[in-house]
């Protein structure tokens, strides 16, 4: 798992292809299943973190190769606005390597990974874009 909890303005997305069903469409709700229920972060840190909605992303329907069918993304934006305690617990974790998780900046999600002139080893979805 990849999470892009973003480049130090903690903007975290949260993304739905337009049906509810089985998804998560509240912003604490994946917070928590991504990070906490994960164990990366505590719950005893972590039991609850303050949002900031920012907007809707919706994209136009088109065909998708993967799924080989018709497809619409629709993303809630949220800010993280964690307390001054969260936010230190935050910063703590950027210079320790994970499998789980991984922290990037603007031009990392903007390249989706890419290093000019090396070879990338992370894949940042496109829809990361929606949270600068």
């Amino acid at each position: 798992m990849i999470f892009e909890l973003g480049y130090l303005e903690k903007t975290f997305y949260v993304s739905c292809n337009g049906l509810t069903q089985g998804r998560e469409i509240d912003a604490w709700r994946e917070f928590y299943e991504e990070l906490v229920a994960s164990c990366i972060l505590s719950h005893e840190n972590f039991g609850y973190i303050q949002t900031n909605y920012i907007g809707r992303h919706i994209t136009s329907i088109k065909f998708s190769p993967q799924a080989q069918t018709l497809e619409r993304f629709v993303a809630e934006i949220y800010e993280a606005i964690p307390s001054e305690e969260q936010e230190a617990l935050l910063r703590n974790l950027i210079p320790i390597q994970s499998d789980e998780y991984i922290w990037v900046n603007e031009d990392s999600i903007m390249r989706l990974g890419a290093k000019p002139g090396q070879e990338s080893n992370i894949n940042i979805s496109p829809t990361a874009e929606w949270t600068l």
